[in-house]
């Protein structure tokens, strides 16, 4: 289950609650929960099947669902996020890292003889949304064994009627 670094309180029968992102229904949705709209929040997403040094799934990208797309009125009337990061931890080798200057913190793993050529790297991904409640889709250039993520709300569209940021799906494709 993702992690928020806040959530709005639920109001009457409906909660706000990161189960929402992964809950295949596009009309609930998670909503941040601090004073403001909701920039410098994040969720973060833990890989429950990696082992020490590989994951078997791997994520070559992500799908969301924008806003609360329960109506085009409740996603008119709430914020929506703009602009994101997402920070990965990720298992390389040594040539994926080395090829490509944008990992950061490599960590080898050594003691692990099942670890031989594989190292702990993060890397910063880059993305801005359109503004709909459609599903749109953000790639990390192939498939990568992502052992955790955290997305970054960096800026929102702002809501007609309330500050408060939401997001209704993510999905993780390995395509």
């Amino acid at each position: 289950m993702p992690v928020a670094s806040s959530t709005l309180h639920e109001s009457g029968d409906i909660d706000y609650t990161t189960y929402n992102l992964r809950d295949d229904d596009p009309t609930t949705a998670w909503v941040e929960g601090v004073d403001g709209y909701g920039e410098g929040q994040t969720l973060s997403f833990y890989s429950d099947d990696c082992e020490y040094c590989e994951c078997p799934d791997s994520i070559s990208r992500i799908g969301i669902i924008n806003g609360y797309a329960k109506s085009d009125a409740t996603f008119k009337n709430n914020s929506r996020v703009k602009d994101f990061e997402i920070m990965t931890t990720e298992v390389v080798t040594e040539e994926a890292y080395r090829s490509d200057n944008g990992y950061y913190n490599v960590e080898l793993h050594p003691g692990d003889p099942s670890c031989d050529d594989s190292y702990h790297a993060n890397k910063i991904y880059r993305f801005t949304m359109k503004d709909t409640k459609d599903e749109q889709f953000f790639s990390f250039g192939g498939k990568k064994a992502i052992l955790n993520m955290t997305l970054t709300i960096k800026s929102v569209y702002k809501g007609a009627k309330y500050k408060d940021t939401a997001i209704s799906e993510i999905l993780f494709y390995g395509d």
